[in-house]
Formats: C-alpha cells, sequence, structure tokens
C-alpha cells in the first residue's frame, strides 16, 4: 500500500493537510501574506474547555506513538525525528475524522483512552484532547528561560476551494484558538504561494528548513495546506569548552573515521548502567530540558541497535524514567562527538498504516466528512535537521499531510565515550515528552 510522492518533505515540527473540497464556502479570501485571524474564525467558542495539568493518559500516548514510529522508520541508517511535531501534526488532522478513521487515528495517538472519546465525531471528546495539546504547546514555550523552543501552526486554504459547513467550527476554530493557527487563502497554482510556504516554515524554523517544500504533487488538486513547525535551541547547562575539542575516532557502522570530539573532564551528571547499555542524561539551561544517550557498556560485544532491540517500549520508558531520579555522578571524561544531521524528506504512509491508521488513506473509505467530502490522506512526510556543538544543540522538524479527493550508581568515576552508534533523545523531564530521537549509526559531519 505504499505510495511514493515527489513533494513530500517536512521540517521538524511542521504539519501540512491539502485536498480538494467540496460544500459551502466558509471564510471571506485574503491576500495570501496576510493571515485571516479575525474573530470570526472562532466565533461562538463558548464550549472551549482548558486544563490546568496535563492529562497523563495523554502524555503516555504521545510516548508510545513516539516510540512506535521511531521503530517504524529504523533501518540500520542514521535516523532522526520529532515524535511531537508529527503527532501534533495528526492532532490537528484528527479534529476532522469521522468513524472508522477517527477510530484508527485514535488508537494510534492514544486519544481513545482520554476522558469523553467516541467512535464518531464528538466535539466535546475533540475539545478536551485540544486542551492538552494547548496546555503542553504552552509548557514547552515556557518550559525554560535560558532553552528556546517555538512552535507554529498554519491553515492555507485554496480559493478555488469549497468547503463544508462543519469545517469552520471542525477545524479552522480549534487550529485558531488551540493551537494559535493562522489562516491563510491563496491560490495554489500560483508559483508565489510556494514561496510563501517555504518562508512561513523558514522563518519558523529560524531557516534551519529551508526549503521545505520543492514543489506541490498535485497544484491543480490542492485545496488546504496545515503546517505545524518548532524550533528548539538549547544550550548546555555545562557547556564543553572549544579548546578541549580534539580530532579522534569515530567507530560507525560502516566506517572509522576522523571527527571532532568535544571532551569535557570531572563533571557530574546522571548515569545509568544495566542490561548491558550505559546512559548518561546532558542537560540544557535549568536542567529541565534534557538529552540522553544510551550506549554499550561492552562496545566489543553487542551494538546499541542489537540492545535497543531487546528492549520493550515499557521498558525504555523505565530506562529513562530512571534517569531522571538517580543522583549525580562525577563523569571523570565525557567524550561527545559535534555532529549535524539532515534526516531528509522521509515518506511515512508505509509506518502509519503498519501502526493501524489505514482508513485514512484509502480513497473512497476515508472520513473526513467534518471537513469535505471524497477527501483522504494521499501522503504524510518527515523532516529534521540537528546539529550538535560545544555551545549546546539547534534542531527543528516538519511533517507534512497531503489530502486529496477521488477524483543503580557505580562509586568510581567513570568515562562516556561516545565514539561508538548511539542513541539519543531530546526530552521534557517535567511533562515527560520526547521531542526529539534519533540514532546514529554513522557519522556524517567532520571537519
Amino acid at each position: 500500500m505504499r505510495i511514493l510522492y515527489k513533494w513530500v518533505a517536512i521540517l521538524l515540527g511542521i504539519i501540512m493537510i491539502f485536498g480538494s473540497l467540496t460544500g459551502c464556502g466558509i471564510v471571506k479570501r485574503a491576500a495570501v501574506v496576510k493571515p485571516m485571524n479575525g474573530k470570526d474564525i472562532v466565533k461562538d467558542y463558548e464550549s472551549a474547555v482548558s486544563v490546568k495539568e496535563l492529562d497523563e493518559t495523554y502524555s503516555a500516548g504521545l510516548n508510545d506513538f513516539a516510540f512506535q514510529i521511531f521503530s517504524e522508520l529504523r533501518d540500520g541508517e542514521n535516523i532522526f525525528i520529532s515524535p511531537y511535531s508529527i503527532s501534533s501534526a495528526l492532532s490537528m488532522l484528527y479534529n476532522g475524522a469521522d468513524k472508522e478513521t477517527r477510530e484508527e487515528m485514535a488508537e494510534l495517538l492514544g486519544y481513545n483512552q482520554l476522558e469523553g472519546y467516541t467512535k464518531e465525531f464528538d466535539e466535546a471528546a475533540n475539545h478536551y484532547m485540544n486542551a492538552n495539546s494547548r496546555y503542553l504547546m504552552d509548557e514547552m514555550q515556557k518550559a525554560d528561560p535560558k532553552v528556546k523552543f517555538n512552535v507554529a501552526n498554519s491553515i492555507w486554504l485554496s480559493t478555488d476551494g469549497e468547503f463544508n459547513d462543519s469545517m469552520e467550527t471542525a477545524l479552522l476554530a480549534p487550529v485558531r484558538y488551540y493551537y494559535n493557527g493562522d489562516i491563510f487563502s491563496v491560490d495554489f497554482k500560483e508559483d508565489k504561494t510556494l514561496d510563501n510556504i517555504n518562508a512561513w516554515v523558514s522563518d519558523k524554523t529560524e531557516g534551519m528548513i529551508d526549503p521545505f517544500i520543492k514543489e506541490f504533487s498535485n497544484k491543480e488538486m490542492l485545496r488546504m495546506f496545515i503546517a505545524n513547525a518548532i524550533y528548539f535551541n538549547g544550550k548546555w547547562s555545562v557547556p564543553f569548552l572549544p579548546e578541549n575539542t580534539r580530532r579522534d575516532n569515530f567507530n560507525g557502522k560502516n566506517s572509522t573515521r576522523k571527527v571532532d570530539m568535544m571532551v569535557m573532564c570531572d563533571t557530574e551528571f546522571r548515569y545509568y548502567s544495566n542490561n548491558g547499555i550505559q546512559g548518561i542524561e546532558i542537560p540544557y539551561g535549568d536542567e529541565r530540558m534534557v538529552m540522553n544517550i544510551l550506549i554499550p557498556e561492552d562496545t566489543n560485544s553487542k551494538t546499541i541497535d542489537e540492545l535497543y532491540n531487546e528492549l520493550t517500549v515499557e521498558e525504555i520508558e523505565s530506562l529513562l524514567a530512571q534517569m531522571d531520579t538517580l543522583e549525580k555522578t562525577e563523569i571523570g571524561t565525557l567524550e561527545l562527538p559535534k555532529f549535524e544531521m539532515d534526516y531528509g524528506i522521509k515518506v511515512l504512509n508505509e509506518a502509519l498504516q503498519e501502526l493501524g491508521m489505514q482508513k485514512a488513506f484509502q480513497a473512497g473509505e476515508a472520513d473526513f466528512e467534518q471537513i469535505g467530502k471524497d477527501l483522504f490522506v494521499s501522503a504524510v512526510a518527515h523532516k529534521a535537521k540537528i546539529r550538535v556543538e560545544e555551545w549546546g544543540t539547534e534542531a527543528s522538524a516538519a511533517t507534512g499531510i497531503e489530502m486529496e479527493t477521488t477524483s543503580a550508581m557505580p562509586e568510581e568515576k567513570i568515562n562516556f565515550i561516545v565514539n561508538v552508534p548511539f542513541i539519543f533523545f531530546i526530552r521534557d523531564t517535567q511533562t515527560d515528552t520526547i521531542l526529539f530521537m534519533g540514532e546514529m549509526n554513522q557519522l556524517e559531519w567532520a571537519k
């Protein structure tokens, strides 16, 4: 059931959906460069809700999705994704899903476990899901004044599109109200529209994702594009000193090469060692945001790939949670390679279908009746980029959805030398949210 599309691209946190919709026009058209963010888009929205704390069920569902999509995409090569970006994109689309399409998406994202969930479209249940999404988005953006984390959302509507009357309430209002989304009206057949979308993505990701899309797959049929972009910039709580960086070997999966290895001595970090895996937690800023790195205890025995494959999702989650609570121990020498990874356009169609989200991809079977008739998802794509240096980490990502119509601690000093393939996470320890995760098998960036 695999579907390949030329345009498919995405950055650290962008989601897009487009398609040909039928029904009644719902909003007054506006200039492409100016968003239509008037109060009329969220009128009569008294039913909107808010939450005072993040529902643990919501958080658990998103983390479970993170591990599932990561496992589906792992192929022995380098990988870097933002599961938070992908789930955010799917969450916006979920607002317009109904019946079996809604049921499959809810099961994939864990929304079927939330308070008030129903298999058929239910505005109240959607409000509760969106309220948790809004709470998490706000928490991430204010989590640490020393860490920059931005989230941006938008919907681009075709001037040729005719939409169902329910679309304003089902999709536009939630995206505008809960996701702070900008609403644009555009002509997808004009070249400037592609330029404007790429400029929007570039601006929201500080230029890390530029360009996002080289071309639309079918601009004649394109009717809507929903985007979510995220940008992360965090300085290490204790930075590496550039003068200590040295050239050393990184023993990759396919070859060994000289790389710039950052070095830090006699510094305390949270450290884990058990079942053949050792891990370290390197904090950013005020230490709420962290990077966890996992490598083998014995680098001459099993690889991190083999060790990771032996663990269940529950065991991995337990490992990360345990690291958050451990007392810090002094690490004699920490060596971490400087690296940059650009995880290019990756089509997620097959992975999502393998995980159970199938109806949404089937023409004539998908149910997005709350948005428009005869819509189905033709492509979901993801793109992400990360740069790790002495000062800290910069990362961004985007997710795209295209819609068409038919027509225990050691007592002595420990050395943690990351000179072999490793798995890493960037997480918020307070909400237990995985923002980014990756696997470095072959270091590609060496000066």
